[in-house]
């Protein structure tokens, strides 16, 4: 994981509101409250102003701020969009073993090259 990312992850959040007519989304992050209507949506963001909206209409989240700054706007949409995308496993799918011996396999093969 980049130390960007890191950083990220680890931010103080923002609060992060969610309107997903459709239901695709789920929310597993304690960042992202689910609101019912637009309506409600916007009155949250006019309500938290460093608050971000995601709109699913279409089953692709639209990210809706109040803008501060370029540079904090885009860490905060980025901060929104991390936030859904934790609706999956964070265990990494597991492809193979990497033993001390295959590694040292490995190192004698560079070796040749």
């Amino acid at each position: 994981m980049s130390s960007g990312m890191s950083t990220l992850t680890a931010a103080p959040g923002y609060r992060v509101y969610l309107y997903d007519p459709a239901g695709t989304e789920q929310v597993y992050s304690e960042w992202v409250t689910a609101v019912d209507s637009r309506d409600t949506l916007d009155e949250a963001l006019a309500q938290d102003a460093n608050g971000i909206g995601a709109d699913v209409p279409l089953g692709e989240p639209q990210v809706v701020l109040y803008g501060l700054s370029d540079a904090s706007d885009a860490y905060r949409s980025q901060f929104a969009l991390e936030q859904l995308g934790a609706r999956t496993s964070s265990e990494p799918e597991i492809i193979g073993t990497n033993s001390q011996d295959e590694r040292g396999r490995q190192k004698i093969a560079v070796g040749f090259l």
